[in-house]
């Protein structure tokens, strides 16, 4: 006869078991790519701007396209980031990024992740995207790690790549898959060295075991200047793969390669967030503060027809 408390304690162990080995399994990070290999990426950014007693509200949303352009013998891999589309809302009014600002970085790490070469596809008098960039991308340790290690990386100011000093905690929580890719969660505190405001991250990031690449990530940023750096802001930064990996293997998640042209966006892109309102033309509305946004949707068959409306 089954009994069910024996039953579940035995589960229990079992459990426990593999969670202890689990957590005993070494591992190595690194970053790792196939020349050539095309991956995208989604990121958002809420963000609260403190400008003298004035607060803003701001959402801003980018998609990405990354090549992996060159691999050297050593393991340097060199990155063209595009940025293809996004937007920026301000207290509720929304704006497409403006052509001018759809510009390609290019960038080159060792595999570690530390930064050898950075190049800002845009002025940058404040080097703001080489700082990001170092504070939000992990530096891994160069011997293998489990479940419960940690590691620091201090970073040395540079003024040809644009960046400060600043110093890294890392931590891997849990290992899991994301997005049908094996990961580490990897918990990250980054603070700049030095200044009155200095830039501070901190969150965690699912890394890909096998490529070291980032599938998803969330963080918290404090003292991110803004406006050219006459304003602070803090804020939430939201990152994800959507598609390809570095190393163009079906089995790490996604495609084995991402498609060179962007996906066209859906209404469902476009209204996302919106109440849907259906009548003889479908509305969408969104209500943010004293900004109120409707889209109106207009069929096929409804085009170049005479309507009389009250």
């Amino acid at each position: 006869m089954n009994h069910p408390g024996r039953t579940l304690a035995a589960t229990v162990v079992l459990l426990t078991a593999a969670s202890a080995c689990l957590a005993q399994t070494k591992f190595t990070l690194a970053y790792h790519a196939k020349q050539g290999q095309i991956c995208r990426y989604k990121s958002s950014l809420a963000l609260k701007v403190s400008a003298g007693s004035n607060t803003l509200a701001i959402q801003m949303g980018q998609t990405s396209r990354v090549t992996f352009q060159t691999v050297a013998a050593n393991g340097d891999i060199t990155i063209l980031n595009k940025t293809e589309d996004g937007f920026i809302e301000v207290n509720g009014n929304k704006q497409p990024m403006p052509n001018d600002e759809k510009t390609t970085d290019t960038y080159t790490v060792h595999p570690d992740g530390t930064l050898v070469a950075y190049k800002s596809g845009s002025p940058d008098k404040s080097n703001l995207s080489v700082r990001l960039f170092v504070a939000t991308t992990p530096t891994f340790p160069k011997t293998p790690v489990s479940v419960g290690s940690t590691w620091s990386h201090d970073i040395v100011a540079d003024t040809a790549l644009g960046t400060r000093s600043g110093h890294a905690e890392y931590k891997v929580v849990s290992l899991g898959t994301t997005e049908g890719a094996k990961t580490a969660d990897v918990h990250m505190h980054y603070t700049e060295s030095g200044g009155s405001h200095p830039l501070t991250v901190d969150g965690d990031i699912n890394v890909e075991l096998s490529s070291g690449d980032a599938v998803t990530g969330v963080l918290k940023l404090d003292n991110l200047p803004f406006g050219g750096g006459h304003a602070l802001a803090t804020g939430t930064l939201n990152q994800e793969r959507t598609e390809g990996s570095p190393l163009g293997d079906v089995k790490t998640g996604g495609v084995a390669d991402a498609s060179a042209t962007p996906k066209p966006k859906t209404i469902a892109d476009e209204v996302k967030g919106f109440t849907k309102m259906p009548g003889l033309f479908t509305l969408y509305r969104k209500q943010s503060g004293t900004t109120d946004t409707i889209y109106m949707q207009i069929a096929d068959d409804q085009l170049d027809k005479p309507f009389l409306m009250e």
